[in-house]
C-alpha cells in the first residue's frame, strides 16, 4: 500500500522526464531530465559557436563539400559535447554512462531534449516570423500595388519628341 507521502512526491514530479532504455548488453532504465534553463543558455551558445565556426569556414558556398563539413563539424561538437549534456541532463555519472550507451540511444536522447526544451522556442520563433513577414508583406502591398507602371503614359522623352517634331513642321 503506498503512503500518502510517496504519492504526492509521484504527483510533484516533472511530466517532462522521460524514461530512457540504455544498455550495450543488457538493457536498462535512466531518467532524462528536461535542461535547466542555465545549463539550455550554456548548450545554446556552444551551439551558436559551432554555427558560426561553420559559417566562417567558407563551406557554405560549396554545395556538396559544405554538406561533408557541416556533418563534421556537427559531429566533432557532439563528440566534444556529448559527456557534459549526459551529466546535465540525468543523475548519471556521465564518463560510466558513455561506456553503457549506444549511438542510437545516444540519438533518441538527443531527440528528446531537443522536443522539451527546444522545439516549442523553435515553432515559437517561427510562427513569430511568419506571422511578422505577413504584417509586413500586408502594410506594404497597397503602396508597392500604385506603383505599377502606366504603360499608356508618355514619358518626358516622349513629350520632348513631340515638341521637336511639331518645331520642325511650323519652320
Amino acid at each position: 500500500m503506498e503512503t500518502p507521502e510517496k504519492n504526492n512526491d509521484e504527483q510533484r514530479l516533472n511530466p517532462q522526464i522521460t524514461d530512457v532504455e540504455i544498455g550495450i548488453r543488457v538493457l536498462r532504465t535512466i531518467k532524462i531530465y528536461p535542461l535547466a534553463l542555465a545549463d539550455e543558455k550554456k548548450l545554446t551558445e556552444k551551439i551558436g559557436i559551432l554555427i558560426a565556426a561553420f559559417a566562417g569556414s567558407g563551406a557554405e558556398t560549396k554545395a556538396p563539400e559544405a554538406i561533408i563539413q557541416f556533418v563534421t563539424y556537427a559531429i566533432n561538437f557532439i563528440m566534444d559535447n556529448i559527456e557534459e549534456v549526459l551529466g546535465m541532463a540525468t543523475d548519471e555519472d556521465p564518463p560510466k554512462l558513455m561506456t553503457e550507451i549506444s549511438s542510437d540511444q545516444a540519438e533518441e536522447i538527443g531527440k528528446i531534449l531537443y522536443e522539451v526544451n527546444y522545439e516549442s522556442f523553435v515553432n515559437l520563433a517561427q510562427n513569430l516570423l511568419k506571422d511578422r513577414l505577413q504584417s509586413l508583406t500586408r502594410r506594404l502591398s497597397p503602396e508597392f500595388s500604385n506603383d505599377t507602371p502606366d504603360t499608356d503614359l508618355s514619358t518626358p522623352i516622349d513629350s520632348a519628341l513631340e515638341k521637336e517634331g511639331s518645331q520642325e513642321a511650323s519652320s
